[in-house]
């Protein structure tokens, strides 16, 4: 937004360490920040051509260049330091092409004795990271420097890059969320004949870790009331707290599987069966180039506007309420078509609020 060095007061101590150079594409520099977090260290990647916001709405070839600049960045970051790792662990379609990278030969044997296991945090379709072609782009393979067939399935009727394809192919391993949803992919997924190659995936249900989660909680309001307070203030426009308007939140991207349409389609209905005495916030950013979550920001705007002080919507932005929403609101919702008890759902509940789940409740 503007600001520059905002990683310095973090209280990780980010600071900036050196660059890498990737070779894809005609090269690349890459930024390489560096921090420690309870002995761990983390490190972030930054180059602010190519990763200008989260979730950009970006064209194939520069949605490719930026999946295989940061898998070959990952993986040049451990050989520069040299560790090269007896495990990587890989998760979700953006890092789809580092086992790939390790394999393929681009860095020799380095990562022979090296392990890779890859987390499907969700395979429904528009979570796979497809990536639709141009016939004009062909297969992009001058760009991502990978064997066409990692990266296209030659059976489907439509040329498309799938990251998650290339993960799952290229892994020793994969692992998901839950025993029932790695029951579901085996047996459902688009990628299910690849998924059942690897033997004894492994799977255990989600969680969060209740006692950090209390404390962003306590920094961002210290109970419900004075949250809500600031919502209805930040979000509404109110002069003090309303408690008697109910307060209904979702946080989450705005995609046809989190159900957010559901929402829209009766939040203008309750406003005015109860007389403007309701109001809805709807955290998340929608990718424009997906017709439904475009749909869905054209009605987030319309309802924002005829009704300020009782919808609030911006998915054009990336929301950063999340734990002030958890607490605050009276309700979590969580509409989604499959799937609905992610990280979300406890994040609510670790707030003391209760969650609305599944379409028949919205």
């Amino acid at each position: 937004k503007g600001h520059t060095g905002y990683l310095a007061a973090d209280p990780a101590g980010i600071k900036y360490v050196d660059n890498l150079y990737v070779d894809i594409a005609g090269g690349c520099t890459i930024g390489v920040h560096e921090g420690t977090v309870k002995g761990v260290k983390v490190v972030f990647l930054h180059n602010s051509d190519l990763y200008p916001c989260p979730y950009p709405d970006a064209q194939p070839d520069f949605a490719v260049h930026q999946i295989a600049v940061f898998g070959k960045a990952c993986l040049e970051y451990c050989c520069k330091r040299q560790c090269i790792p007896a495990v990587c662990v890989t998760n979700d379609w953006f890092t789809g092409l580092i086992p790939a990278y390790a394999k393929v030969g681009h860095f020799g044997d380095t990562f022979r004795g090296s392990t890779f296991v890859h987390i499907c945090h969700n395979l429904q379709e528009s979570y796979e990271g497809r990536i639709h072609l141009d016939p004009r782009h062909g297969g992009l393979e001058g760009l991502h420097q990978l064997p066409r067939d990692w990266l296209i399935d030659p059976q489907w009727k439509n040329a498309m890059i799938n990251p998650s394809r290339c993960a799952v192919m290229l892994s020793d391993q994969w692992a998901t969320v839950s025993k029932s949803y790695r029951d579901d992919l085996l047996n459902s997924s688009s990628l299910s004949w690849l998924l059942r190659q690897k033997p004894r995936p492994f799977a255990f249900p989600n969680g969060i870790p209740i006692a950090e989660r209390i404390r962003r909680l306590d920094a961002a309001a210290p109970d419900h009331t004075s949250a809500k307070r600031k919502l209805q203030q930040k979000y509404f426009h109110f002069q003090d707290l309303d408690d008697s308007v109910p307060l209904f939140a979702f946080v989450g991207r705005v995609t046809s599987q989190k159900g957010v349409h559901l929402i829209l389609d009766t939040a203008e209905h309750l406003i005015q069966k109860f007389n403007h005495k309701v109001q809805f916030i709807v955290g998340g950013p929608a990718n424009m180039r997906e017709p439904c979550a475009a749909g869905c920001a054209h009605k987030m705007w319309h309802l924002r506007n005829k009704y300020p002080h009782c919808f609030w919507a911006a998915p054009e932005e990336f929301f950063t309420d999340g734990a002030l929403v958890n607490r605050g609101a009276d309700f979590g919702l969580m509409p989604s078509a499959f799937e609905p008890g992610g990280i979300v759902q406890h994040e609510f509940f670790v707030g003391g609020t209760p969650v609305e789940i599944g379409r028949a409740h919205v």
